[in-house]
């Protein structure tokens, strides 16, 4: 019996330095890249992970910066089949900018698929925390709906690989289950 593979567009998508091109890269090759450069553009790493079937995912790393001031960064994101939306835990304004610039970027784009939100940095010093749960809890409730927004949210680390895997079967999932309903772009 042959599996059958899916090939599948993933945007990552947030304000710069949150750790997008981390945890892609996290992601693919099983480590930590401690001096990343800042994205101009987009990266592109290919995943595969199994469930019932084999799945490649195509990671497209978009730069955080290039979304906001880039009149044809919506090619990045177009035709993609989830988001992974990254905010950083230590940054409360990267949390606002979900809200405020990237819901409202990918809704305008892509409005059906599937966006699983990740607080990044997990692995910092408690005190330097900025974004807590409550308020994370509080921004689902408003938005979930509205926005797609797979629930619960996950706080991750590129650095230690903490609940990377968690973020792609959770993409996954979602894909399968917005292609099961026939719900897509």
């Amino acid at each position: 019996m042959t599996q059958e593979r899916r090939y599948l567009k993933v945007s990552v998508v947030g304000d710069g330095g949150v750790g997008k091109t981390s945890l892609c890269f996290r992601a693919t090759e099983g480590a930590f890249q401690e001096n990343c450069e800042l994205t101009i553009g987009a990266n592109v790493f290919k995943y595969e992970i199994k469930t019932d079937k084999l799945w490649r995912l195509m990671l497209f790393d978009l730069g955080g910066q290039d979304a906001k001031q880039s009149p044809n960064a919506d090619v990045f994101i177009r035709g993609s089949s989830a988001a992974i939306l990254i905010y950083d835990i230590s940054s409360i304004l990267s949390f606002f900018s979900l809200e405020t610039d990237w819901l409202p970027f990918i809704k305008n784009v892509v409005p059906k698929i599937p966006i699983v939100v990740c607080g990044s940095k997990l692995d910092i010093e408690p005190g330097h925390v900025e974004v807590s749960i409550d308020i994370v809890d509080a921004f689902m409730a408003e938005n979930a709906g509205h926005f797609n927004l797979v629930a619960p949210p996950l706080r991750v680390s590129a650095k230690t690989g903490e609940n990377i895997e968690q973020v792609m079967r959770k993409v996954v999932e979602s894909i399968a289950l917005y292609q099961q309903l026939g719900i897509s772009d």
